[in-house]
Formats: structure tokens, sequence, C-alpha cells
């Protein structure tokens, strides 16, 4: 019974030897692929890719499928804490799509598209979808 514990003590040293090794590697690095980025936030590929397409996250193209995050880039983001609580609107201070469709006459692609280019918040409550009416007023009259 001793024997078989400390093979298993053995065995679990050496697991978490393995599984702390990527994390090593990767503190010494300068440049980090998406996969090594996803070790390190500690979320999926999928997600550093969804951080990357929105500009969250910066990072270079080197050609195909070597895409590379400077890992100053991501320590910049955790210090900073991007993630900050987004500025809250009151309803009664915000049109709704349809409102500002109406009274711009502008189709709601347009819109849209304005709301995504100058990074407008939006506020969704039920069915409705509403934005700032200073920002759009701002944007467009």
């Amino acid at each position: 019974m001793r024997k078989r514990n400390e093979k298993i003590e053995q065995s679990n040293q050496q697991t978490n030897i393995i599984k702390d090794k990527p994390i090593i590697n990767i503190n010494s690095k300068e440049f980090l692929s998406v996969p090594e980025t996803a070790i390190l936030l500690g979320c999926s590929t999928k997600t550093i890719y969804r951080l990357i397409s929105k500009k969250e996250i910066n990072a270079h193209n080197l050609g195909t499928r070597l895409t590379r995050v400077k890992r100053s880039e991501i320590d910049k983001r955790l210090a900073n804490g991007k993630e900050q609580e987004p500025l809250q609107y009151d309803i009664s201070e915000c049109y709704t799509i349809s409102e500002t469709v109406d009274k711009y006459g502008i189709s709601n692609g347009a819109l849209y598209n304005l709301i995504k280019r100058n990074e407008i918040p939006k506020i969704e409550k039920g069915k409705y979808t509403y934005i700032p009416k200073k920002l759009i007023d701002n944007l467009l009259g």
C-alpha cells in the first residue's frame, strides 16, 4: 500500500511538471501565438480571435497561420483593466432604433454601421434597442 501511494505521488508530481511547463515557456517569450495567448489568459483560442477582430487586442499577422500577439500588449490590457464598466444612460435620454431612423431618414443598416464604427453604446431592453440621444445628435445632427 505504501509503495502504491509513493508511485501515485510520483506520478502526480510528474503530471504537475508537465502541466506547468507551457506556462514557464510562455512567460519567457516576447511574442505569443494565439494558442499560447489563450493558455496565458485561461480562455479559448476562439475568444482570442474574437478579441483580435474587435481590436481589443493588437495582433500582427505575419502570414498564413502566423498571428502573433506582443506579450506587453497582454500585460498592458490586464494592468489597465480595459474591461471597464460602460457608461450608464437612462432610457429617457435615448432614442430607439426606429425613432432614429425616422428622425434622420437613414436606413437601419446605415445606422447600425455608424453605431459600430463610432463605438456608440447600445442598451437592449426587451425587444427594443436604445441609443443615447446626445451621441446620435452629435453624430448626425
